[in-house]
């Protein structure tokens, strides 16, 4: 017996299953790019606060730092020239504590927790833009530099000074830095500003510990520019 094929039928139903099988790809693939699209949200979201966090630290440390290397300055020109101890000191400690107020640690603080997801998880390729992933890359790469760079300024200052300073006058912060919280010179007992001025005209080594401060911390606040920088760049392109 003679069966008749109807191709128009088969045809109209291979379509239809083309078609359908291809919706529902389509369907699977739009899901998939609306699902990485939102990752791809949520980590630019939260590298912006990472970012903006760390701006914050980088900022405070350039202004602690920069009135260290201001005040290191004045001090190598009034201990350049010929001078007698004054009646007055008090202008000159004052420049001491700040030249002095650098910190008492070489950590550095970084945010960079998402980041460090990205590559644990090997998300990296979730930021879609290529020129966005290797800002960040550089940036925070950089970062991780600069506790070196830090740990190289001299302590000598610092020391001096925790010689004759009472535990109630600094205090170590959160990341670990050593923080002074009253260097209000009337309140200063003392027996401390004497040590302090005595210290400061006797003292044969202070112009050298004084010239490699500035050095030393002219090259940390230079790396701080530099990621500043660096940091505004990367967060213009989120």
């Amino acid at each position: 017996m003679k069966i008749d094929v109807n191709y128009t039928q088969l045809a109209a139903e291979f379509v239809i299953v083309f078609f359908g099988v291809a919706v529902a790809l389509a369907a699977d693939s739009w899901r998939e790019g609306l699902l990485e699209a939102r990752l791809e949200t949520g980590y630019l979201e939260r590298l912006r606060v990472d970012l903006a966090d760390d701006r914050t630290w980088l900022e405070d440390q350039l202004k602690r730092f920069s009135n260290a290397y201001d005040a290191s300055h004045i001090l190598i020109r009034h201990f350049e020239s010929i001078h007698a101890p004054e009646e007055d000191d008090e202008p000159i400690i004052e420049l001491f504590l700040n030249a002095a107020n650098i910190g008492g640690s070489a950590a550095g603080v970084v945010f960079n927790d998402t980041f460090q997801e990205l590559l644990a998880t090997g998300r990296m390729n979730t930021i879609r833009s290529a020129e966005l992933r290797y800002s960040l890359s550089n940036y925070y790469f950089a970062f991780e530099g600069l506790a070196e760079v830090r740990e190289r300024i001299p302590r000598e200052l610092l020391g001096r000074y925790l010689e004759h300073s009472p535990l109630g006058y600094y205090r170590f912060t959160s990341d670990g830095a050593m923080e002074f919280f009253n260097n209000d010179l009337t309140k200063l007992p003392s027996y401390v500003s004497d040590n302090i001025v005595e210290s400061l005209h006797s003292d044969n080594t202070l112009l050298s510990d004084l010239n490699s401060q500035v050095a030393s911390i002219g090259i940390y606040k230079n790396r701080i520019e530099s990621l500043l920088r660096s940091n505004a760049a990367t967060m213009d392109m989120l």
